[in-house]
């Protein structure tokens, strides 16, 4: 019989392989989104809370950040894989995927998805002096709103970092009995209607079924402001706090009904970030040979949902990891040496 402490290991890693199979769907998915009001529907769906689910989890495992090493680690498993791929995705940028693109290494301007990896890396060395604030989570929201009224996502990812922020902080502050009560049966089944219903209210929307329809996919993304958006900034404030809400609660209803036994795939969870870097490289292929220009019908969702399990699936390999693993946890030793203090001191208030 598994221990408490291992069912909820395996609730995690079965969460965390379904959240990253939605992430290379999303992005399978979305040249077709402007063709396929389905298609629009699911990836708004997706992305209603695949990345803040992701970013909370990230800080809700963000719980020993003052233990010893816990900086050394936090640069050998995010900083360092973060400039080797954004180099990477770099050069693949300029030699295969958009050659005539002009695009020139900036690491400071991270390239499409690897804004995550940065935003995270500051999402870890911003935390300790976040818990010496007395309303932490208050003033991530209050960031997170005051950031729309700027045009700050070129630099750093700068906009997404601060907007997605409150999501890290919830993830840290939320305890392990709160997880477990998402896993009771009436949750669940609550989380499950409300995930249905979800999806049928966007489609609705797409099909302008509904009284009210607004483009909401830039909303989705945080990174732009609320002028470029159409609104003024008392509407962009009031409709980014909604939308906080809306989203943590699609995040929360997802986590609740991800298996809490080991299944197949849930080993497969522990390989999520290989999937991350690496199926870029493979989606943006898929691009370039233009085989999106050849679907004619939304049906075709079947096949982006059977290609993105085999991406998935095929990234998450014993043997994706042998071939990648000094790209994507490099052994840093030589580097980094032992740590002399488990972490940096900040004096409580």
């Amino acid at each position: 019989m598994s221990t408490s402490n291992e069912s909820r290991n395996a609730f995690f890693d079965n969460a965390k392989f379904l959240l990253i199979f939605l992430v290379v769907l999303g992005h399978a998915i979305r040249p077709l989104a402007d063709q396929f009001d389905s298609m629009n529907a699911l990836y708004l769906w997706i992305y209603s809370f695949h990345m803040p689910l992701m970013i909370f989890i990230a800080g809700y495992f963000s719980k020993n950040i003052h233990k010893k090493g816990q900086y050394q680690k936090l640069i050998a498993t995010v900083l360092v894989p973060y400039l080797l791929f954004e180099f990477l995705y770099e050069v693949y940028q300029s030699f295969i995927y958009a050659p005539d693109s002009n695009n020139q290494l900036d690491l400071l301007s991270p390239y499409w998805l690897m804004w995550f990896m940065f935003s995270l890396f500051l999402w870890k060395t911003l935390l300790p002096y976040f818990l010496n604030l007395k309303y932490p989570l208050m003033i991530s929201i209050a960031l997170g709103l005051l950031i729309g009224f700027t045009d700050a996502d070129k630099f750093l990812s700068f906009h997404k970092t601060i907007a997605f922020f409150p999501f890290f902080i919830l993830g840290y502050f939320t305890s392990a009995e709160l997880i477990t009560k998402l896993q009771r049966k009436s949750v669940r089944t609550i989380s499950a209607l409300i995930l249905i219903f979800s999806f049928i209210t966007l489609y609705l929307m797409e099909l302008h079924y509904l009284p009210f329809h607004m483009e909401i996919r830039k909303w989705l993304y945080f990174s732009t402001p609320y002028v470029e958006l159409g609104k003024s900034v008392g509407v962009g404030v009031l409709y980014r706090f909604i939308l906080y809400g809306i989203c943590i609660v699609m995040s929360l209803s997802f986590l609740a009904v991800a298996p809490t036994k080991k299944t197949f795939f849930t080993h497969l969870g522990t390989r999520t970030l290989y999937v991350y870097l690496l199926h870029g490289f493979l989606i943006r292929t898929l691009f370039t040979l233009e085989i999106y220009e050849q679907v004619d019908s939304s049906w075709s969702i079947l096949y982006a949902v059977l290609l993105s399990i085999l991406i998935t699936y095929i990234l998450s390999t014993a043997w994706t990891l042998r071939l990648t693993k000094p790209l994507v946890q490099p052994r840093l030793h030589w580097l980094l040496g032992k740590p002399k203090h488990g972490s940096i001191n900040i004096p409580s208030t």
